[in-house]
């Protein structure tokens, strides 16, 4: 099988060695391809009750950032390792180089911020098949970049996102052996959009920690999910903030702020702010707004996030209607509804014949 992985961030060079080391062909499409060396790229491994080896290194067959060379052969496209703010212009980047008659796994390491609709959006009508991980497989990082990527921790517990949530298409199987990964389990996208995930841990964190400079988070109620997911990696599992805050996959990842005199501020061009309000927040007000659900505490962060940023989302009217709505991913905008939101904006196959929804 051919995968290309697209993007050059954290999550690339764990994924590509792991791709090759499970027999495929691997290319990266990224846009520093003479930063990288197809011929040794790999990951240190802190986990290794996840994965035996200290370190896993492979020579993968390309890198490029022309996908004319990697697209039109590929099975299988991972965006993994870049912002999902990127995630329409990548898309539409490589449309053009897609056979729509072929069928294409396409998915996203982030299966959250509506990637199913944006990804209709962008691609338009053809046979490929969507697919998402819930959570990014591991806590990574890199520690050189273009060649040695970092696994922190593994999670032990991961949902593959995919428009019917029952993997009709059959990618799990593929992902489970790239991934070493045998539990993957179903979902959909609905599900992953509204899961605890960056959007729900990233601006309430920051917003406790900055909004009135007295240090205080919110309470989540997240401590089932994040055991599930880490397990043994948690050391105190005493409340949801004693399972986040002990949790050695996450210990290494820090918040950005700047140091000024007498405080620190929030780091405010970084994705925490350019991604997790429009693909996040502003995602979930536009649907809690469609089935009737008031959102307070989401409301306070985004009025409080945009002003910082200086865009403006949610207006006086409770709705995400401002001058820079169109920034955010809104099912509202594709034409969605309470009542379609499940199944998304993608209804018709390249030839025109009715796509199957979920029953």
């Amino acid at each position: 099988m051919h995968i290309t992985v697209v993007g050059g961030g954290n999550s690339t060079p764990i994924f590509a060695a792991l791709a090759k080391d499970a027999g495929h062909e691997v290319a990266i499409l990224t846009r520093r391809p003479a930063d990288w060396n197809k011929d040794d790229i790999g990951f240190v491994n802190e986990d290794l009750d996840y994965f035996p080896q200290a370190e896993l290194r492979v020579g993968i067959d390309l890198v490029t950032d022309d996908p004319a060379l990697c697209i039109p052969q590929t099975d299988l496209i991972f965006i993994a390792g870049l912002p999902i703010h990127h995630n329409p212009t990548v898309l539409a980047r490589i449309r053009p180089h897609l056979d729509m008659q072929k069928k294409v796994f396409i998915g996203s390491i982030c299966a959250y911020g509506g990637f199913n609709w944006v990804a209709a959006e962008a691609l338009g009508p053809g046979n490929y098949s969507l697919f998402g991980t819930q959570l990014i497989p591991w806590c990574c990082g890199t520690l050189e970049y273009g060649r040695t990527g970092l696994v922190i921790g593994a999670k032990r517990l991961l949902r593959i996102a995919t428009e019917d949530g029952r993997d009709s298409d059959g990618v799990k199987p593929i992902l489970a052996k790239i991934l070493k990964m045998p539990f993957l389990t179903d979902t959909d996208f609905i599900a992953s959009t509204l899961w605890p995930n960056n959007p729900s841990l990233h601006p309430p964190i920051l917003y406790g920690l900055f909004k009135d400079w007295d240090g205080k988070s919110p309470d989540f109620s997240m401590k089932a999910c994040v055991m599930q997911n880490y397990e043994e990696q948690i050391t105190c599992a005493w409340d949801t903030v004693s399972c986040i805050m002990s949790n050695k996959a996450f210990a290494k990842h820090k918040i950005p702020y700047t140091a000024i005199e007498g405080g620190v501020v929030p780091t405010l061009a970084h994705k925490f702010f350019e991604t997790d309000l429009p693909f996040g927040l502003c995602t979930m007000k536009d649907i809690a707004n469609m089935v009737g659900v008031a959102v307070p505490c989401i409301d306070k962060m985004i009025l409080w996030n945009q002003k910082l940023i200086g865009k403006e989302y949610l207006t006086a009217s409770g709705k995400i209607d401002g001058k820079h709505a169109s920034e955010c991913v809104l099912p509202s905008a594709f034409g969605l509804d309470a009542k379609t939101l499940e199944f998304g904006n993608r209804s018709r196959t390249a030839n025109g014949a009715e796509k199957k929804q979920k029953t």
